[in-house]
């Protein structure tokens, strides 16, 4: 048998009518990052929304704003496990091409530093989505600019003391196939 029940509906407020996408939950359970597209507050097609969990319940979402979110498409938020970087991918100008990974850091409680582009170890003139930083510091991405499968595959760059690997590592066979491979988590 499955060891996971049959899948929910998330409930209101988080799921409306809409484009909701992938989310990062905060190690506590308590606050979560998640794509929406074309809500009424959306500063661009797709931006990151934020929720926080009172007792039992999410609260209204909120467009985390403005540096974060851009009008171009801010999408595939990756919360670090210190809460204290937040990794996404954008369309915005000054990037590689395509779609890039960005990150910013948390200046306060509630703000946002200006983000900064992740630089050519992972970005490239394709697309860039869906960043996963796992706890040793290895950032997993999917990627359609790197030498892969086909379409967009599983990546992920290790660092060796303070210095990052010269290239990404495709995850290969059976992680990547022909197919669109796009995000990974780990438990």
């Amino acid at each position: 048998g499955s060891v996971f029940g049959k899948p929910v509906l998330f409930p209101d407020p988080i799921t409306t009518s809409g484009n909701e996408g992938t989310q990062s939950v905060r190690q506590d359970g308590r606050q979560m990052f998640f794509t929406a597209c074309s809500r009424p507050d959306s500063k661009g097609g797709c931006d990151i929304y934020i929720s926080q969990k009172i007792g039992k319940e999410w609260s209204m979402p909120m467009n985390v704003g403005y540096p974060v979110n851009t009008r171009y498409w801010e999408s595939t938020p990756f919360l670090t496990l210190d809460g204290r970087k937040l990794y996404f991918a954008s369309s915005r100008p000054g990037g590689y091409g395509g779609m890039d990974i960005w990150i910013s850091s948390r200046d306060n409680e509630t703000g946002w530093d200006e983000p900064v582009n992740a630089g050519p170890a992972i970005n490239t003139w394709g697309d860039e989505l869906a960043p996963y930083v796992h706890g040793d510091g290895s950032i997993y991405f999917s990627s359609s600019g790197w030498i892969g499968m086909g379409g967009l595959d599983l990546f992920v760059v290790r660092f060796k003391g303070d210095s990052i690997c010269p290239e990404p590592l495709n995850l290969g066979y059976p992680f990547n196939t022909h197919h669109e491979e796009l995000g990974i988590s780990f438990s």
